[in-house]
């Protein structure tokens, strides 16, 4: 058995014995946890969420000022933690398989299937799988990157009501030589404004000094902003000569 397929098997049995479907909450695995061990909301942590011994038990210890989307997939995470330290069972790829386990428990592969069509790369049903599972539309993208053969990356925009200007709070499956060399301009935020009226269009940004305008699929509301970008738009990104000059955009 493969390490994806073991995790997956394994958080398909967990979800069985305690009866859970999605979309899954914070307070809800808070409480399957506390059937055994011990949770402690612990707003001074540095990390997302730790696993810790705690005297004839064990404690989960997750930070409550991340996003509500962040401390459910912190939480499923540190549940795998506890099943292979409970079990007595060591993993080489640890940190990978507990994400993997998450990633099935808050995203089953049957929910994944539903919804996403394999290479067919649509906004909204990243959307549809975000609200459906209880998910980040990051952690949605990479799950779907994994079981649906989606290519494309991912930019999150956020407004700064104080400064009055639009900046990238994320940026998932671009390559990482990219992430500080992506800029703004006052015409990106003038189309991410008017977002909620376009669907598809053409962010201008600058990439290094070099202007570009890339072409994105759009969706968000309020103060945030998702952007999808194809592979193609990616790579023509990502083929922009680097440069240090321009006003940087708070990368992910």
């Amino acid at each position: 058995m493969t390490l994806p397929e073991w995790s997956e098997a394994a958080a398909a049995g967990f979800a069985n014995r305690h009866s859970l479907r999605p979309p899954l909450s914070p307070e809800l695995l808070v409480g399957v946890i506390e059937r055994h061990h011990r949770v402690c909301l612990d707003p001074t942590l540095i990390e997302d969420g730790r696993l810790d011994l705690d005297g004839d038990g064990w404690r989960v210890s997750v930070n409550p000022r991340r996003p509500r989307s962040r401390q459910t997939f912190t939480l499923a995470h540190e549940i795998a933690h506890l099943l292979l330290a409970t079990h007595g069972v060591t993993q080489d790829d640890e940190e990978l398989w507990c994400n993997d386990f998450a990633a099935e428990l808050l995203m089953p592969r049957s929910l994944v299937e539903r919804i996403c069509r394999p290479y067919f790369e649509d906004i909204g049903q990243l959307r549809h799988l975000s609200h459906a599972a209880g998910v980040s539309m990051s952690a949605a993208l990479i799950r779907v990157r994994n079981l649906c053969e989606w290519r494309s990356g991912l930019l999150t925009f956020e407004f700064l009501k104080q400064e009055r200007r639009w900046i990238i709070s994320g940026i998932t499956a671009f390559p990482s030589n990219l992430k500080n060399r992506i800029f703004t301009s006052d015409s990106c935020g003038e189309v991410l404004q008017r977002s909620s009226t376009l669907r598809i269009a053409r962010l201008p940004m600058t990439i290094g000094a070099r202007p570009v305008s890339v072409r994105v699929q759009l969706s968000g509301d309020g103060s945030r902003r998702f952007a999808l970008v194809s592979p193609s738009e990616i790579s023509k990104v990502a083929a922009q000569p680097n440069s240090n000059y321009g006003r940087p955009i708070a990368p992910g």
